[in-house]
């Protein structure tokens, strides 16, 4: 299989296969609910999807990655929570998640944000380690079971209670 693929930002023409993307990725998995689609919407219409990247091999959407405000504290002030990622299963263990998170923090950088909250329920650091993340060990995620990670940009790291948008807590 052809490995070659371009990490962009989201255009309004591919917003219909990045749902598409998201549901199958999601399929199956027994740590989903298959909602994922559904926060990525609510996010896009509430106009709280500050980042959306899409990775592309031969002019079809294979992968996606969305950054959004997180609430630390109960705040925003400046960081921003990584997810849904999702990657067609077809196309998954080729590097193309780890690029589209990596091309995620280099704009999100740009755009002079604090930095990126993770909150890992699936115990995955080792693997966000290697893309720029750290365990924050003193914070804790809100509602959502899991490490919370931080790829920090701008010193101090705020720490505490990490909440992500209620768009992830649709019923």
């Amino acid at each position: 299989m052809n490995q070659h693929f371009i990490i962009r930002q989201e255009q309004p023409e591919d917003i219909q296969t990045i749902t598409k993307v998201i549901k199958e990725a999601f399929a199956n998995k027994p740590y989903s609910k298959q909602k994922e689609h559904l926060i990525v919407d609510e996010l896009r219409k509430t106009q709280k999807l500050f980042l959306s990247m899409v990775a592309v091999q031969e002019d079809k959407v294979v992968g996606y990655a969305a950054f959004s405000p997180a609430l630390i504290n109960g705040y925003f002030n400046g960081w921003y929570g990584l997810g849904p990622i999702a990657v067609l299963p077809t196309f998954q263990h080729q590097g193309i998640g780890g690029a589209l998170i990596r091309a995620g923090l280099i704009e999100m950088k740009y755009r002079k944000t604090r930095g990126v909250v993770l909150i890992d329920p699936l115990n995955y650091r080792n693997y966000y380690r290697l893309l720029g993340f750290r365990l924050l060990e003193h914070s804790f995620a809100s509602k959502i079971r899991g490490a919370v990670l931080v790829a920090p940009f701008i010193q101090p790291i705020t720490i505490g209670k990490v909440a992500y948008d209620k768009a992830f807590f649709i019923k």
